[in-house]
């Protein structure tokens, strides 16, 4: 156990640094001076490595370090949700969301065709065309595949929805695999 000490910024502070001064800040911050220590022996043990990250992630900005840290191959296994999975298609395809705040109108929102994501607004026209693009991508696929798709917890999403409609399930034999969870 220590004690806490103030957090003083320098210019020119390296990222180790500015982590190990986390772990005397207190809170949370004490966490991911924490975590670096467990990623440093992990990798001195050849462990492997999880990154895992919920849709709401994906939607904010540290979608490129996700990436980033995919392509320097810092983690062995990624695991998210299948919200996270639309939400980088969207980006991809040049989609831009819009930093708003959190206690915005809902039902302004909807009157608008805006979606929140915490303080991150997505419209309606960006999952009009996400959907667009799916369906192009989906309807491929059911002229290339023989075998069925095997779906966990799918239900919830938007692109679950569409390959709950009719075409997608004469076309492509697809099996859901209910979660208790709601």
């Amino acid at each position: 156990m220590g004690y806490v000490k103030d957090f003083t910024w320098k210019k020119g502070i390296k990222a180790e640094e500015l982590v190990d001064s986390m772990g005397h800040i207190g809170f949370q911050s004490i966490e991911l001076e924490h975590a670096s220590q467990i990623a440093i022996k992990m990798k001195e043990v050849g462990a492997k490595t999880f990154l895992t990250f919920t849709s709401n992630m994906v939607t904010s900005g540290l979608r490129g370090f996700f990436a980033q840290l995919i392509k320097l191959k810092v983690a062995d296994v990624v695991v998210t949700t299948v919200g996270g999975i639309e939400e980088d298609i969207m980006r991809a395809f040049g989609e831009k969301f819009i930093i708003g705040d959190f206690d915005a109108d809902d039902v302004a929102l909807y009157e608008k065709g805006i979606n929140r994501v915490g303080n991150l607004f997505i419209t309606n026209k960006s999952y009009e065309k996400f959907e667009a693009v799916m369906h192009d991508i989906l309807k491929n696929c059911t002229r290339k595949r023989k075998h069925g798709l095997f779906l966990k917890c799918f239900l919830k999403s938007v692109l679950g929805l569409m390959m709950r409609t009719r075409y997608f399930i004469r076309h492509l034999r697809i099996r859901y695999l209910y979660s208790a969870q709601p």
